[in-house]
């Protein structure tokens, strides 16, 4: 990997660090400020909200980074927002008869007002998609990272100010979640250059792109619908079989062991596509990038993935608060499958980049279907024993995107024995700092112990890494 892809991942994995430790440093607040029950309603909310938010441009946003001109980036922009807003107009307008159904009132109880926010969360989230991409187009990832930064604390801040002033309710987080959307689309949009022919409309050069891009909506679009449906699905169908309290420990649980790989994978991936691209058009081989950022994914995942598989379900409530137990032990449940998800989706836009689109359509379509079914299949079966039904889905998840990492390796012409033997030897590393935790964890009954023990595993683990690892040298890199 040459210099410039570990400079543009850093610009973006420092903005990205900041973010995430925004989140970490504010998710203990707002668990203590709102309940489980309002974390759940609103994540019931984004969660439908971005089942179409995926789809809402037909996926052409996803050729931004495509063509050589940036004038045909811009063009590209104009359909990606057209497209979004005919989708919310539409979703706007089915609501208003939906409103007093029976689902909508179970999922919301007596918030069903919240479902006339989903239309301009989904218009307003793509918009400032959709300028990020041209900004990374234009190579602006430090423009791009300054203002995710900006938007976050806006976010985190009126979140907990109005929730500590009485404004506790699932209404107010999803108000402010729609002003930081709506803030940082406008700033990224005047740092885009040729702004002025954004306004401009040439129908014969937007008709060629529509035609030129055709295999995003005839393909990518299915793929991205049935990936997303089959994941944010969840917190649906959890706050229809369940109640919104239980998505909220769901959600609360995913979202922190997220973190730590959002930490690294958010920034990955997006300087992965764009050198991906670079080399398939030039021509270059793509294996040595591939492997190497498949390597520093797994080392960069390891270590909190089995921390969280030992110990979650006693970080979790002194990280949120002592009735978020639940949520730890949906966190340990989850892992396996989160972990693995990681790395393939991290690397999935290689899909795009060979052309492969009906391939991943495939892939999403039997992941759609498999894990539908088996949802429907376990809440039958096992009513309101959801810790069961969600171990299933995160067993087959973690099947799932084993095939699609096997895929990756497959049309990246890569061989997966040529790593096995370094994923090995860092498995080996990182259990050397695992297994005393595992000792003291059958060992020792307090728990303060045991926490304090796992910061100082962590940090041994993490010093390690950065003075005699050679992956974790490349994943310090990339963090800088």
């Amino acid at each position: 990997m040459d210099k410039s892809f570990f400079k543009n991942v850093g610009i973006i994995g420092s903005s990205t660090v900041l973010v995430q430790l925004i989140s970490i440093i504010t998710v203990p607040i707002l668990t203590r400020i709102y309940s489980p029950a309002d974390l759940g309603f609103y994540t019931t909310a984004i969660s439908i909200s971005y089942i179409f938010i995926g789809v809402a441009s037909l996926r052409y946003e996803q050729a931004i980074m495509l063509p050589e001109k940036f004038e045909d980036s811009i063009n590209l922009a104009k359909i990606s927002l057209f497209f979004a807003l005919v989708l919310s107009a539409l979703i706007f307008f089915i609501s208003y008869f939906i409103t007093d159904s029976t689902f909508v009132y179970k999922i919301f109880e007596d918030r069903t007002y919240l479902l006339f926010a989903i239309p301009v969360l989904i218009i307003v989230i793509k918009s400032n998609e959709v300028f990020h991409l041209l900004l990374n187009k234009l190579a602006k990832f430090k423009s791009n990272s300054v203002i995710n930064i900006g938007g976050s604390i806006f976010n985190r801040v009126n979140s907990i100010l109005f929730g500590y002033i009485g404004y506790n309710n699932p209404f107010t987080l999803i108000v402010v979640h729609l002003l930081g959307e709506f803030l940082m689309a406008v700033t990224k949009m005047t740092r885009v250059k040729l702004i002025k022919e954004f306004f401009k409309i040439n129908l014969l050069e937007i008709k060629r792109l529509l035609l030129e891009n055709k295999k995003f909506p005839l393909y990518d679009v299915w793929s991205t619908f049935f990936n997303t449906l089959s994941t944010q699905l969840i917190p649906v169908i959890l706050a229809f079989f369940t109640t919104a309290s239980v998505v909220g420990y769901y959600s609360q649980g995913l979202k922190l062991i997220q973190l730590p790989l959002i930490f690294i994978g958010g920034a990955v991936s997006q300087v992965f596509y764009q050198k991906a691209v670079e080399y398939f058009n030039q021509e270059k081989d793509l294996n040595t990038l591939f492997r190497q950022t498949f390597l520093v994914l797994f080392v960069a995942g390891l270590f909190p993935a089995l921390l969280v598989l030992i110990a979650g379900d006693i970080l979790m409530p002194i990280v949120l608060g002592s009735e978020w137990l639940e949520a730890g032990v949906i966190a340990q449940i989850l892992m396996p499958w989160v972990f693995v998800r990681f790395l393939g989706s991290t690397l999935s836009t290689l899909f795009l980049v060979h052309g492969k689109q009906k391939l991943l359509l495939r892939f999403s379509t039997i992941a759609m279907l498999s894990r539908l079914s088996l949802l429907y299949v376990m809440f039958q079966t096992f009513q309101l024993n959801y810790r069961i039904v969600l171990l299933s889905f995160s067993i087959l998840g973690l099947l799932l995107y084993v095939y699609m990492i096997f895929l990756l390796f497959k049309i990246s012409n890569e061989k997966f024995y040529a790593v096995f033997k370094d994923l090995k030897r860092q498995f080996l590393y990182a259990l050397l700092f695992i297994g005393p935790i595992i000792l003291l964890r059958v060992l020792i009954e307090k728990e303060i112990i045991l926490f304090i023990f796992i910061i100082i595993a962590s940090l041994g683990y993490y010093f390690y890494l950065i003075r005699f690892n050679d992956v974790g040298k490349k994943l310090i890199k990339i963090i800088k």
